[in-house]
């Protein structure tokens, strides 16, 4: 009784809301009428007032007389809309004028023109005038012109009627099937007759009722009825074991086909309840043992009954839970043991989902532009196509779930078809191949459907990684099968020219994936580098297919985006596969090498096909190889995961040449390449970076190869090596730079030029001011290591210093620097030959300093001196003529004030007038050589005329 009263109470407010809901809509209506009203008044009153100005415009003016005028009317009161106008009254000006006198004849004003009036004022105004006139001399009144009828309201989303009218209706539907779920258990009959009550009432309202919503009352009886019956069958089965789980589940079954069928006279509510409790009917009456016959039948059965209702009634809206079900009984086979090991089952379970839709949908199915575009696969996007992609995409993700979830186990000696020819057992597999092959099948039938192989070839290269423990004979044909089979789907829809670049990038994902797999998967990298001679033939006939490819289909395609993207996908196949080749030829960490060899084949090909697509790629490759070369410089053998040493070079620092010298030599010779047809690219400085950092880290371990510091007896030695070869690069970049015009290698250039001088001045030179350092320099007096450290990067030098001064500001001065420095170089080489004069066989340059020594060092510096000066006059330098002066003048010094520091009384007065006598002698040659003061310059001729004509 208490449930009663609980009840009640909650009806109380439910009430009070839904009287709200009526008084709130009536005020609304009644103000809606209100407004209408006042309207129509207010057209009336103007319409008068129009026909009133009409009727005076085209009355006779009236003679004048001498009778007081006739006073006006009084102004035409508004007039309720229901009826007619009263007609004008009888003018008394006509009375007036036949009791007088016609005045004298006088001159007529000028008519005064009407007003222009609307089409049907003026229809008005002719009826009036052409109206005859009764026997008390007026016309009758103007016929009121029609009222243009309002155009209807758009019909939005109201929420009053949701409140007021659908809302208690469904929450009505929704208590009565809380009543009949609740029903107790001695009475699931009174159940059972509810649910059939409620089925006769929705037919009576759909029959006999004709106002208010029948069709939603119906509708929602219906529904009840349902889902009454449900909990009726689920009462009397599970919950009360009245009758069997069996019996339960043939009575949910019976309730779904009522529900589908009676859905075409209730609508689409009662059809989605009769799906949804049909694919949940196994699930809540299950508990034996798992049967893959019954269940596969059992669930296509109901999607196929499902769709029937769908394409007939076009409720398309339902299509989502007509792959929601099927989905929901793939994750519960895949986690089935029983299920799943039913190979056969399992395979036809889920090719009849997408068979049934491409049924269901083809009518539907339609084409309106390239699918490869955002915008075109929006346009395409209608309710069939989007059916149709839903379930390609359920069956395909559930053969990936169910050939992974099998493990190694897929894969055996079991029998299938495939066992049956071959020996060899792929059991899930093989519906999985069959599933690809329809659908190649159908896009080769049907170029709509073209599509469709790409979310399954998605699924089956996701299935293909996360396998395990298969035989490789078995793998063999399923990579095999696959490869040909989606290969052969990309480059049929690629013959037809419909998106080539979409197709062509499919061909080569398929080419180089499969190729992987089989590499990695099938055979281990041990077995493959066992056999790379066989493996890299393999991948040389696939590069040189698609160059065929190229070379047949390539000219075909039209210019512009397609063209480049088919361009750009076989180039890459190409470079990669080759690159493939010689990795497995060279050695297995040289990935970055064969990367970077990618991005020149790419660049080779720019230049028979100027497409955008090949920089974008080479530019994707580009930055692979900075990855790789950050994994290989983070990587360490201690803490890395094992995986990585097959990734990542180890030991990079003994492969410089392979890993960063080649790699920066192939990325340079890329950017040039294709500055030759995009010289105003923005990716070429991007490659000048990379390729020219490259090499020079490379330059620097290929002649150090160890990690740890110089020992500091091997500086000149390690020194030698090092700088010579940075130096020559920072050569070449900067007249690379310059001849190309690319700014950012020549800053390079300069950039590595000054590194190498900073190091040689802290390395070389300044050490040597503590005479001496233990340095060893192997040779002879002339012939020694020195000319590798010292001699050799000076000309280097001079090189960079004499292409840098050509240019403009700043930049010259910072060669004028670097030139400086190549003299000072030059002077520290001369210094270390006479250290080596006074100690051959010595294992160093430390020891002792002799007097004679002493003295060769500023002989030396005076010579040096001297040198320069003579080389500035003969080549006319300003600048080696200034740098003589400071030589000269230090070696003046040295002598007299250092060398002679020794001497005493008249030997002491004699060196330093010797020294004066010197400085003066030098300013004299200068004044006389260098600046050529005093000498007079040659004559001028005098200008010749020229001869006359």
């Amino acid at each position: 009784m208490w449930q009663l009263l609980v009840l009640l109470v909650l009806a109380v407010p439910i009430a009070v809301i839904a009287l709200v809901i009526v008084a709130v809509q009536a005020s609304g209506r009644m103000a809606r009428l209100e407004a209408r009203l006042t309207a129509l008044e207010t057209q009336a009153l103007r319409q008068a007032r129009l026909l009133e100005s009409l009727g005076s415009a085209q009355a006779p003016v009236p003679p004048e007389t001498t009778q007081p005028s006739v006073p006006t009317a009084a102004p035409i009161e508004p007039l309720p809309p229901v009826e007619a106008p009263a007609p004008p009254p009888e003018p008394p000006v006509a009375v007036a004028a036949a009791s007088v006198e016609p005045p004298p004849a006088v001159t007529t004003p000028a008519p005064v023109q009407p007003p222009r009036r609307p089409v049907w004022a003026q229809a008005a105004a002719e009826q009036l005038a052409a109206a005859p006139a009764d026997d008390g001399g007026t016309a009758p009144p103007p016929p009121t012109p029609p009222v243009p009828p309002h155009p209807p309201a758009a019909h939005g989303f109201e929420w009053e009627r949701f409140i007021g009218l659908r809302l208690p209706i469904w929450l009505g539907a929704i208590a009565l099937c809380v009543a009949g779920f609740f029903t107790p258990s001695m009475r699931v009959l009174s159940a059972a007759a509810a649910a059939l009550a409620f089925l006769a009432g929705a037919e009576f309202v759909r029959r006999r009722v004709k106002t208010g919503n029948p069709a939603a009352i119906s509708s929602a009886l219906s529904a009840a009825s349902i889902a009454t019956a449900y909990a009726t069958a689920y009462l009397a089965s599970i919950t009360y074991g009245l009758v069997s789980t069996g019996f339960g589940f043939i009575a949910t079954v019976a309730v779904s086909v009522l529900a589908i069928a009676i859905a075409l006279a209730y609508g689409q509510v009662v059809a989605l309840l009769g799906i949804v409790g049909a694919y949940i009917a196994p699930a809540v009456y299950g508990g034996g043992p798992a049967s893959a016959p019954f269940l596969m039948i059992y669930v296509t059965a109901i999607t196929a009954a499902s769709y029937v209702i769908i394409r007939y009634k076009s409720w398309w809206r339902l299509s989502a839970i007509g792959l929601i079900g099927p989905a929901f009984w793939i994750l519960v086979w895949a986690a089935t043991p029983d299920l799943l090991g039913d190979g056969y089952w399992s395979d036809a379970f889920l090719l009849a989902i997408p068979i049934i839709v491409v049924i269901a949908t083809w009518p539907g199915w339609r084409e309106d532009g390239d699918i490869t575009s955002l915008r075109g696969l929006t346009g395409l996007m209608t309710p069939q196509r989007g059916t149709l992609i839903g379930a390609v995409i359920v069956a395909a993700v559930g053969f990936a779930v169910f050939v992974t979830a099998a493990h190694g186990d897929f894969v055996s000696l079991h029998g299938g078809l495939f066992g049956y020819w071959t020996g060899f057992d792929i059991r899930l597999w093989q519906g999985f191949i069959v599933y690809a092959a329809l659908a190649v099948a159908l896009g080769f039938a049907s170029s709509p459907h073209r599509a469709l192989q790409v979310p399954i070839l998605i699924a089956y290269a996701v299935a293909l990684l996360l396998w395990t423990g298969a035989e490789p004979t078995a793998a063999y044909i399923v990579v095999g099968a696959g490869a040909i089979i989606f290969g052969f789907g990309a480059l049929d829809q690629f013959r037809r020219l419909r998106e080539p670049g979409f197709w062509a990038a499919i061909l080569s994902f398929v080419a180089l994936y499969f190729f992987a797999i089989v590499l990695w998967k099938v055979n281990s990298w041990d077995v493959a580098l066992a056999n790379k001679h066989a493996w890299a033939a393999a991948a040389l006939v696939i590069a040189a297919a698609f160059v065929g490819l190229l070379r047949i289909f390539g000219p075909a395609v039209p210019d512009g985006l397609e063209r480049s993207r088919v361009f750009a996908a076989w180039g890459a196949v190409v470079t990669s596969l080759v690159s493939l080749a010689l990795v497995l030829e060279l050695d297995p960490l040289y990935f970055p090498a064969a990367t970077a060899i990618a991005i020149l084949g790419l660049a080779a090909v720019h230049l028979r096909a100027r497409v955008r697509g090949l920089r974008i790629l080479a530019t994707a490759y580009l930055v692979i190889y900075g990855l790789l070369m950050l994994g290989a410089f983070a990587y360490d053998p201690v803490y890395s995961p094992i995986y990585n040493h097959y990734v990542f070079a180890n030991a990079f620092d003994r492969h410089a040449i392979v890993l960063l010298v080649l790699p920066g030599i192939a990325i340079l010779g890329a950017a040039t390449l294709f500055q030759r047809n995009a010289a105003g690219s923005r990716l070429i400085p991007l490659f000048d970076i990379i390729g020219f950092v490259a090499l020079a880290i490379g330059l620097y371990y290929l002649f150090n190869p160890g990690r740890g510091l110089w020992r500091v007896e091997d500086v000149y030695i390690t020194g030698g090596k090092i700088a010579p070869a940075e130096l020559a690069l920072a050569l070449a970049a900067i007249d690379l730079g310059r001849i190309h015009k690319r700014p950012i290698i020549f800053n390079l250039g300069m950039i590595l030029a000054g590194l190498v001088s900073l190091g040689m001045l802290g390395a070389f030179i300044l050490p040597l001011l503590s005479f001496w350092p233990p340095f060893a320099v192997p040779g002879t007096v002339i012939i020694n290591w020195a000319l590798l450290t010292l001699a050799l990067p000076a000309l280097l030098l001079f090189g960079i210093g004499w292409l840098i001064r050509k240019e403009d500001q700043p930049r010259r001065t910072y060669g004028i620097v670097i030139s400086v420095f190549a003299v000072l170089v030059t002077y520290t080489l001369m210094v270390v030959d006479i250290r080596q004069a006074w100690h051959l066989g010595s294992p160093t340059l430390q020891g002792d300093m002799s007097q004679s020594e002493f003295y060769a060092y500023s002989i030396g510096t005076l010579l040096f001196g001297i040198a320069l000066l003579v080389i500035g006059v003969a080549f006319r330098h300003r600048g080696a003529r200034a740098l003589s002066f400071i030589f000269v003048l230090a070696a003046t010094i040295k002598v007299f004030l250092v060398d002679a520091a020794e001497l005493e009384g008249l030997w002491r007065v004699l060196s330093f007038l010797l020294m004066g006598l010197s400085f003066l002698g030098i300013s004299w040659a200068y004044a006389r050589f260098v600046f050529g003061i005093g000498v007079r310059p040659p004559p001028v001729p005098p200008p010749t005329e020229p001869a006359a004509k």
